[in-house]
């Protein structure tokens, strides 16, 4: 079916996703028209690519000769230009529905979990194209090494693709390998407990694939997805491939994985932090499982130069180091602490961070409370509200400052109302040699740019 797509419009071509879908579809010639609420840096590339991408939404942007009108889940029923293509007879499809029709065409490796997906999305990516395997790859972040950033074009069957948990996106995909990250309670307002998480996790790993079914063993969510057909398991001891004797210094982290043949490799990487040796493990496996030499493999991590908003090293700013990351989950926020503490182990660290969705802070408000206890200073803006989802609001990053103030009163705890005063709370405390880092999957990251 995605062959005899030609013409397309996107409602909501600015997210990361849906833009490097937008590219694919432009360098294989099909008509891509769009729009998005605010125009930004993904509209504008579609745009230099050939696209026509509207600020706002407006019936009349519609294109009467659409064969599809792709939308993403935040553009709801009532969305106007959903409604337009309705009326105009033309096929409505969400955004992962598009990604399976593409899917379909590729021998996909889909990388999914609560975690880690962007980076071992990109780290597989750079691993198969340094193998000689010329692989198309999407991913939900941007890398440097990639032509366009957010996509990668290649002329072999491969496609590497991140698949959103988000509403059980990644149950719309064709895979012929998965990788399952790890697995937590996040977007409890689709999915309500983390059984129900658990369970679309266990439909995912349990499709008949081609290839295997890549499991974090160390991942207590996870166990249960062990014994799947064609399961492998990554982790840090009683598994397939197994990472050891982790340290850091002069700027990189090493490590050591055993296969369960009893070969070692030794891995250097750039990117610091348990977490990222755990997705390279996972990397390393999916790429020995497809045949790949394991000096191969350890050669495309080391060149693996990491990703936008995946602690990004953005800048300085009056002598001090300034990060951007896109975490905004207890147990990201901790994980990414724990490397800056590791990295910068001599320096203050400073977080600024802006919680994103009131129902995510609100379902894990107690983990919220805990998260930041390694930071020396936090900065905490208000809660980001996800453009088309209504949410109750009845809970305040003020609420939760008061919260974090009262179970660590040894941690500066600073409010703002907005990113402005957060902003301006920020030139007013950084000293030299800080470690500021700049926190969340909203607008956040233009804070860091401004700095």
């Amino acid at each position: 079916m995605f062959s005899n797509i030609q013409k397309i419009h996107l409602i909501g071509a600015g997210g990361v996703g849906m833009s490097a879908v937008g590219k694919l579809l432009l360098l294989k010639g099909k008509r891509v028209s769009g729009s998005d609420l605010h125009l930004n840096e993904f509209t504008s590339s579609l745009q230099a690519m050939g696209a026509i991408v509207h600020a706002g939404h407006a019936s009349e942007q519609v294109p009467a000769d659409a064969d599809v009108a792709v939308y993403t889940n935040a553009a709801t029923e009532d969305n106007i230009e959903r409604v337009r293509a309705r009326e105009l007879g033309i096929r409505e499809m969400s955004y992962p529905e598009l990604l399976g029709e593409i899917t379909k065409e590729y021998d996909t490796i889909a990388i999914s979990g609560t975690h880690g997906k962007s980076t071992t999305t990109a780290m597989i990516g750079t691993i198969l194209e340094q193998a000689g395997f010329d692989p198309t790859v999407i991913v939900g972040s941007k890398a440097s090494s990639f032509e366009h950033g957010n996509l990668r074009l290649g002329k072999s069957n491969w496609l590497v693709l991140e698949a959103c948990e988000h509403m059980e996106s990644m149950n719309k995909i064709f895979p012929h390998s998965v990788i399952v990250t790890s697995v937590e309670a996040d977007h409890l307002d689709y999915y309500k407990n983390l059984e129900n998480v658990i369970s679309a996790f266990q439909k995912f790993v349990s499709q008949e694939l081609k290839g295997p079914a890549i499991i974090n063993a160390d991942d207590k969510n996870s166990q249960e997805y062990k014994s799947v057909k064609n399961a492998i398991t990554f982790g840090s001891a009683s598994a397939d491939y197994v990472w050891s004797n982790r340290s850091y210094g002069g700027g990189m982290q090493k490590f050591v994985i055993s296969e369960k043949d009893g070969a070692q490799t030794q891995i250097e990487l750039k990117v610091p932090g348990a977490f990222n040796a755990s997705n390279a493990t996972s990397a390393f496996a999916l790429s020995r499982e497809l045949g790949i030499e394991s000096d191969i493999v350890a050669r495309a991590l080391l060149n693996y130069n990491g990703l936008w908003r995946r602690f990004e090293h953005v800048s300085e700013f009056n002598g001090a180091h300034i990060i951007s990351d896109y975490g905004h989950h207890p147990t990201a926020i901790t994980a990414t602490l724990q490397a800056a503490r590791e990295m910068y182990s001599d320096n203050r660290i400073v977080l600024l961070y802006e919680p994103h969705q009131h129902s995510r802070t609100k379902e894990l408000f107690s983990d919220f409370v805990s998260c930041f206890d390694k930071a020396d200073v936090l900065i905490l803006s208000e809660i980001y509200r996800v453009s088309g989802r209504t949410e109750d609001e009845n809970v305040s990053s003020r609420e939760l400052a008061d919260a974090i103030a009262k179970h660590n009163p040894d941690l500066e705890t600073h409010y703002s109302a907005d990113l402005v005063e957060a902003e301006k709370i920020a030139r007013k405390i950084i000293k030299k040699n800080d470690v500021l880092i700049v926190m969340g999957a909203g607008d956040v990251d233009q804070v860091a740019r401004n700095l």
